[in-house]
C-alpha cells in the first residue's frame, strides 16, 4: 500500500528533518512546494522571470499553479510506497486541490501529522540553526552539529545562519503559521484524518513517536 502523508507544524519543528528519516526507513518520497519552486526557478528561464514579477508584484504563485508543478514533480518520482508532503497545503483550497491530485494518482490521504511546539523551543531552536547554502542541509548547534563547525558534512561548504532565523522573525512567523493554518488543521480534523504529536523533545525521541504513530496510521489501528 502507498502510504500518503502531509505534514503540518509550526516553524522549528523538525519536519524536514522527521521527513528525512521516513523516506530513509520507508522509501517514501518526500514533497516540499518550497524545494520544487527552487528547483523549477534553477532550471526554468521563463519561469524564473515569471515568479520573480509575482514577487515584485507582492504577490504568490497562485493555486492552480502549485497544484500544476506539484503533479509535475509527483509524476516524475518514484512514489511506488507512497509519499510525505511537507509545506503543503497551507490553505482549505489547497487541500481540496489535493484531494483532486491524489484522485487523479488513484491515491488516498492516508493522514496529516501535525507537529505541535511550544513558540519558546521554535525560537530557541532556530537561533541555532544553520544551513548549508550548496546543498540546503539543515543543522541545529544544539541537536545535530555538523561533525566539523561550520562545515556543510555533505558537500564541504560554509554554513550560514538564514536571515529570517532571528527572535523576532521566528515569533512573527510561528504566530502567522499557526493563524493561517488553523483552518486547514480542523478541515482535516473534521475527516478524522488529523493526528498531533508532540516534538518538544530531542530528535531521537520525536522521531521515536512519529514512526510509532506511522505504524498506527499504516495498520489503521488508530481508533
Amino acid at each position: 500500500m502507498a502510504l500518503v502523508l502531509v505534514f503540518m507544524g509550526p516553524p522549528g519543528a523538525g519536519k524536514s528533518t522527521m521527513a528525512k528519516k521516513l523516506v530513509s526507513d520507508y522509501g517514501l518520497a518526500h514533497f516540499s512546494t518550497g524545494d520544487i519552486i527552487r528547483e523549477k526557478i534553477a532550471s526554468d528561464p521563463e519561469f524564473k522571470a515569471e515568479f520573480e514579477a509575482l514577487i515584485k508584484a507582492g504577490k504568490l504563485l497562485d493555486d492552480e499553479r502549485t497544484k500544476q508543478l506539484l503533479l509535475e514533480k509527483i509524476k516524475a518520482s518514484d512514489i511506488s510506497n507512497g509519499f510525505i508532503l511537507d509545506g503543503y497545503p497551507r490553505t482549505v483550497n489547497q487541500a481540496k486541490d489535493l484531494e483532486e491530485i491524489l484522485k487523479e494518482l488513484g491515491l488516498e490521504l492516508n493522514g496529516v501529522i501535525y507537529f505541535s511546539l511550544p513558540e519558546d523551543v521554535a525560537v530557541e531552536r532556530l537561533t541555532q540553526r544553520l544551513q548549508c547554502p550548496k546543498c540546503g542541509k539543515i543543522y541545529n548547534l544544539a541537536s545535530v552539529r555538523p561533525k566539523v563547525d561550520n562545515i556543510c558534512d555533505d558537500c564541504g561548504a560554509k554554513l550560514v545562519a538564514r536571515s529570517d532565523d532571528e527572535t523576532e522573525s521566528i515569533r512573527t512567523r510561528f504566530r502567522e503559521y499557526e493563524a493561517k493554518t488553523k483552518p486547514v488543521v480542523e478541515y482535516y480534523r473534521e475527516q478524522g484524518l488529523l493526528y498531533e504529536i508532540d516534538v518538544n523533545d530531542t530528535v531521537e525521541a520525536n522521531y521515536k513517536k512519529l514512526k510509532d504513530l506511522v505504524e498506527k496510521i499504516k495498520s489503521k489501528e488508530i481508533t
